[in-house]
């Protein structure tokens, strides 16, 4: 009795012990920083020059995604001619171009730039404000990031049919001369170039030079194509201890040539069991570089629509901040696609008796007992658009640590119960005869023979291959037949010898012997 009542305190202090540790590391838990921002940067004294300036090497970098969007990453490395400093630069496009942008962002040395339309002498662009002067004689680089939209077009190819083509400028429209120009294209996911292949470097291009235009033809080999996206509903269901659990309505429409049968879905990152369903149940997804693949049910044709949705978990971790029950929460509600959205709506859900003291964006709450529910609403969202949620919120002592208190309790009260249990029924281990060893040697005779038996049936099918090939003739091969015969029937005596001689030993090996025959 003192035994085992030592045994119970003993877990009960370990359960003790293991409640005020995970208290003690939820206090002093570490987490990263909501988001990293960096603000716009301008010259301190104000004045706007652009001097004389030369663009001596623009490295343009062209990647199209499955949702027809064009994100153009032009670095300029620009040099002051002039004799006074340059604080700006412009960079200006033609009016078709113009048109389709749908936004931009500068930045150098990871220093957000500040940007602003401009417009002169007819032509629009963007106008870059460097975050320090540059004198005479000095370089400056900057990336200029914009994204297009509308610049995909299907076309009839006379070998390929129905392709998808891109057209777009293949140098910046400068208003300073560009002295080298390198151009790389990057296309959707299962998408191939159909050849010609388009120029790669451009030397010597006077300002506002739009001659040079690449015109890229490309089909999709693995039953993917371009996606519109018509409306999303996201549903964020927030539980301090389960973490996020997010599911994703998508109705999309096929605006490429071809059918579709692959989707590519861009999950947040951290994301955890993924799965994918339609109204008829899963679908097939499974990673693809920084993506989701998912399969289709059926092959969706062009112009037609699909409805699908997808469900996936990310740990709470990253997203909030604070301890002892009371944390500030923030999540970027708006999917991080890099795609336009027609219509899109959200609601975030917060579980488990969670109060909210504040939100932002502020909307008005649907409060129970239980939940607290914040519903949004968007049209038109763009590619770089982020609308990140933050809210105050606490649970108080008891609900936080509800969950885990209760389940120590439950394997406390177990594992107390399975000790009296034991202890109540525990009765002297019987003496149990010690089974005779066999001797190694024997089965390791009873391997060899296993082996020679093995060999021996390989060498008959390779006889038999040979006669079927007539490399041996039919009396050579009826003779060695026979022989391997006799020696196959001389074996399996040996083995049924072997094989009783070790079960006199011991009667556990009857059941092996039983697999053997029936795998060989």
């Amino acid at each position: 009795m003192p035994k085992r009542t030592g045994v119970i305190l003993l877990i009960l202090l370990t359960l003790t012990i293991g409640f005020t540790t995970f208290i003690v590391l939820d206090n002093n838990a570490y987490y990263p920083p909501l988001i990293q921002t960096t603000g716009n940067v301008t010259p301190k004294n104000g004045e706007v020059s652009t001097g004389n300036l030369t663009n001596s090497l623009v490295l343009r970098n062209i990647s199209i995604n499955n949702f027809g969007i064009a994100i153009v990453t032009d670095t300029f490395t620009i040099r002051n001619d002039g004799v006074d400093h340059a604080t700006v630069a412009d960079v200006f496009y033609p009016e078709d171009t113009w048109s389709k942008l749908i936004t931009s962002m500068a930045w150098s040395e990871n220093i957000q730039l500040k940007t602003e339309e401009v417009s002169s002498g007819g032509r629009n662009g963007t106008r870059i404000f460097f975050h320090k002067s540059i004198a005479p004689g000095e370089t400056y680089t900057f990336t200029l990031k914009q994204y297009f939209d509308g610049l995909l077009t299907t076309v009839e190819h006379p070998f390929y049919g129905n392709v998808t083509q891109f057209d777009f400028p293949a140098c910046p429209y400068s208003p300073y001369k560009t002295e080298e120009c390198n151009v790389s294209v990057i296309l959707p996911n299962g998408a191939v170039l159909i050849p010609p292949s388009y120029q790669e470097e451009f030397d010597d291009i006077e300002p506002f030079d739009n001659s040079n235009i690449l015109t890229i033809n490309f089909q999709f080999t693995d039953g993917s194509s371009i996606i519109s996206i018509k409306t999303i509903y996201r549903q964020i269901e927030v539980d301090p201890w389960l973490g996020i659990r997010v599911i994703e309505t998508h109705f999309i429409e096929n605006k490429g040539p071809s059918n579709l049968n692959k989707i590519y879905f861009k999950a947040p990152l951290g994301t955890v069991k993924f799965e994918a369903y339609d109204l008829a149940g899963p679908l097939s997804a499974w990673p693809s570089g920084d993506s989701m693949a998912i399969r289709t049910r059926f092959s969706v044709p062009p112009n037609g629509t699909y409805f699908y949705y997808t469900v996936y978990s990310i740990p709470i971790a990253a997203s909030q901040i604070g301890s002892s029950g009371t944390y500030l929460f923030t999540f970027n509600i708006l999917p991080d696609y890099v795609g336009s959205i027609d219509n899109f709506y959200v609601s975030l859900i917060f579980n488990d008796f969670v109060y909210t003291s504040l939100q932002s964006p502020p909307t008005i709450p649907i409060s129970s007992s239980t939940q607290s529910i914040f519903l949004y609403s968007w049209k038109n969202v763009i590619p770089t658009q982020k609308v990140f949620f933050y809210a105050s919120y606490g649970a108080g002592f008891p609900t936080t640590y509800l969950r885990p208190f209760l389940l120590m309790l439950i394997f406390g009260a177990a594992a107390i119960f399975y000790v009296a249990f034991r202890s109540r029924r525990a009765k002297p281990v019987p003496l149990i005869a010690r089974p005779a060893e066999i001797s190694a040697s024997i089965l390791r005779e009873l391997c060899d023979l296993y082996d020679e038996k093995t060999s021996l049936i390989i060498e008959m099918d390779r006889l038999r291959e040979d006669a079927l090939r007539k490399k041996i003739k039919k009396a050579e091969y009826s003779r060695r037949v026979k022989n391997a015969e006799k020696d196959l029937a001389r074996l399996n005596k040996q083995i049924d010898q072997k094989k009783a001689e070790i079960l006199e030993y011991d009667k556990k090996f009857e059941s092996d012997f039983s697999a053997l025959e029936i795998n060989e």
